[in-house]
């Protein structure tokens, strides 16, 4: 009938569509059970091109995410709720069972009776657009001087980390600041000290051990987030190579009078808010500065 000719060419208009991009067409029979992909699967997939009871299949798989699953499963319930048009992200195993992003997009025909018939869509590749967005999120964490984490991203990786604290760890926090900054961009120059700053946040990230979060707080002020076994040893051990490695930092051949401050605070799980254990590891940095400067506090 006229339906059916429509529909036929609707599907092979989709056909050439797909054999003339990187989209990977599909038809998927609702009242049937089963999904056809289009020749050009083969470009990202190893899978058939016809998988019979295919949600039944989903359901078996062992390498398909259950975030996928759920996806997939919820493109058949939108279906039969009448949606015409889907739209989804999906993480999907590829070739040799590589995960890969994939934008999937699905446009459903009806039966004569308003129910949902055939499925058509697309998954396109989407890896490189993945990729630029995690880059720019990345870089937007970053403190473009330093290379650390900035302000707001340490704190939330504070956040998380306190909040995700187990019962046996605690959470430590290290607060440190150069000590007479001020006295050292007057007498030798604001360069000088901008290299002063970026020595102090490669030494710390160079002598932080695997876990430990760094970032630039302020102006000369930075942070260093640990938790895990024998956290106080790491975390005391960490802060005497930092004085140690920051006590002889050269400017044009000249030995630097560079000393940190640093104060250390550590919280178990539920015992204080992460804004709390920021003022304590502050306040212990501070008694540090007025006790003589160069040493180290613990809260």
């Amino acid at each position: 009938n006229d339906k059916t000719d429509k529909l036929r060419l609707s599907n092979e208009q989709y056909e050439i569509l797909a054999q003339s991009s990187n989209l990977i067409a599909f038809q998927w029979h609702m009242k049937e059970g089963w999904l056809h992909f289009a020749s050009n699967r083969e470009t990202e997939f190893d899978w058939p091109d016809r998988i019979e009871d295919f949600l039944l299949k989903v359901r078996e798989s062992k390498i398909i995410r259950e975030e996928s699953k759920h996806i997939i499963y919820r493109c058949e319930q939108q279906a039969i709720q009448g949606i015409s048009h889907q739209k989804y992200e999906i993480l999907l195993p590829s070739k040799n069972r590589t995960e890969k992003w994939y934008e999937l997009q699905m446009t459903m025909q009806m039966d004569r009776e308003g129910n949902p018939l055939l499925g058509i869509g697309f998954l396109s590749n989407i890896m490189k657009q993945k990729e630029k967005t995690e880059n720019l999120e990345e870089q937007l964490q970053m403190d473009s001087f330093t290379r650390l984490l900035n302000k707001a991203a340490i704190e939330e990786r504070g956040m998380q980390m306190i909040e995700r604290l187990k019962a046996e760890e605690e959470l430590y926090m290290l607060i440190t600041d150069i000590d007479n900054f001020k006295a050292i961009n007057d007498r030798f120059g604001h360069i000088c000290g901008d290299h002063v700053l970026k020595t102090i946040a490669d030494t710390m990230n160079r002598l932080a051990p695997e876990n430990m979060e760094t970032g630039r707080i302020g102006g000369d002020e930075f942070m260093a987030l640990f938790s895990g076994g024998q956290g106080k040893e790491i975390i005391k051990n960490y802060a005497r190579q930092l004085l140690e490695g920051t006590s002889e930092v050269l400017w044009a051949k000249e030995e630097l009078p560079v000393s940190l401050s640093i104060g250390i605070a550590s919280a178990a799980p539920g015992e204080m808010t992460y804004a709390q254990l920021y003022t304590a590891a502050d306040k212990a940095m501070y008694i540090a500065k007025n006790d003589g400067k160069g040493k180290i506090v613990f809260a």
